[in-house]
């Protein structure tokens, strides 16, 4: 009755028609993560063209390529762990590349710090030997100062040396001295009995020197305040024997009249003759200390602004000459040290 009409069942294609293409794809992605894992483990370099990927995969993409650039979206698990195994790889090939590069710059990082170590503690060692040799410099009269002059050093023991003054403060050139410890001291009444042993000894013997001459022999120690470094000597000036009684009584009435002026707060004199010099003054004080017989002495504590050139000074109005800044400069030290080292020979201690 329908005539033009074509009658029939359409054609359909079998069911199972896509099965064969299906399983054909899952058997070539399952090859291609196992060959990807079998090359890793192997360690050989990777060749995309040896991977077989899935069909399905778009024909414009080709290799790890498509591996890596499909969206998770509808991946299969094959092609989802081969991308995975590809990434962690890459990801540990670069930290192995530049592990290299981290340990040489931890090195050269080492490196610079022990450089700018050793350079810090070279350069602190250098400030502190410069600040020292400043100091020294300031102690002319003791053997370790750079400025020392060699041509002062009269005798030298073990623990104490015999030094010329020089003639521009000396109250009669030739005839002033100094017993300067050897090793760093910063006052008497901190130094030890083999210092002060030393100091008796050259004590006595200057004065059985001088004595044949009808001399005696004054000692005094002038510790300053507020030093900060300071190597202590003792002076000893030679004066005539007439004049050696009124010594005290000079010098009592000259430390009185500079507390008065200087409105200081320790105006007494102490006698030292009986305890002696480190049993009656702290060694870390400031003091002026002076001797005038072999066993007569006193002291006294100082303060700011007491005169450096106050014993000579006090010794010279006692003999009534003129204060020591008012002498001309003279150049026969040498001679002096000559002329005493001749006289010294029989009183010389040391030899024996």
């Amino acid at each position: 009755m329908l005539s033009g009409i074509k009658t029939g069942k359409a054609k359909r294609k079998p069911d199972n028609a896509g099965v064969p293409a299906a399983a054909s794809d899952k058997d070539r992605n399952v090859s291609a993560a196992e060959e990807l894992r079998l090359i890793l483990e192997s360690g050989k370099s990777i060749e995309p063209s040896r991977v077989a990927v899935s069909s399905s995969l778009p024909t414009k993409l080709s290799g790890f390529a498509a591996l890596l650039d499909k969206d998770d979206t509808g991946m299969s698990q094959s092609d989802l762990e081969a991308r995975n195994i590809l990434r962690n790889t890459k990801r540990k090939r670069k930290l192995q590349d530049t592990s290299g590069d981290d340990d040489e710059a931890f090195d050269q990082m080492q490196s610079l710090l022990k450089e700018g170590k050793e350079s810090s503690k070279q350069h602190r060692q250098t400030a502190r030997y410069d600040r020292i040799q400043s100091l020294t410099s300031k102690c002319w009269w003791w053997l370790e100062a750079p400025t020392f002059d060699r041509h002062r050093l009269l005798v030298s023991g073990n623990h104490v040396t015999l030094v010329l003054a020089p003639s521009k403060l000396s109250l009669y050139p030739g005839e002033h001295f100094y017993l300067v410890p050897i090793q760093h001291v910063s006052s008497l009444a901190a130094a030890d009995d083999q210092v002060w042993e030393e100091i008796e000894r050259f004590q006595t013997s200057l004065r059985d020197m001088y004595s044949a001459k009808k001399k005696s022999i004054v000692c005094y120690e002038f510790v300053p305040p507020s030093q900060q470094f300071h190597q202590t000597r003792l002076e000893v000036a030679v004066i005539p024997s007439k004049v050696a009684s009124d010594v005290p009584l000079f010098f009592r009435n000259a430390l009185a009249e500079q507390a008065s002026e200087l409105s200081g707060t320790h105006t007494k004199c102490i006698d030292t003759s009986q305890k002696g010099l480190r049993r009656s003054v702290p060694a870390q004080m400031p003091y002026f200390y002076l001797e005038y017989g072999k066993r007569a002495s006193m002291a006294q504590i100082v303060e700011e602004r007491f005169p450096k050139d106050f014993a000579v000074d006090t010794l010279a109005g006692m003999l009534e000459m003129d204060p020591i800044r008012f002498r001309g400069k003279d150049n026969k030290e040498r001679e002096y040290a000559q002329q005493f080292m001749e006289e010294w020979k029989s009183y010389d201690w040391t030899r024996r």
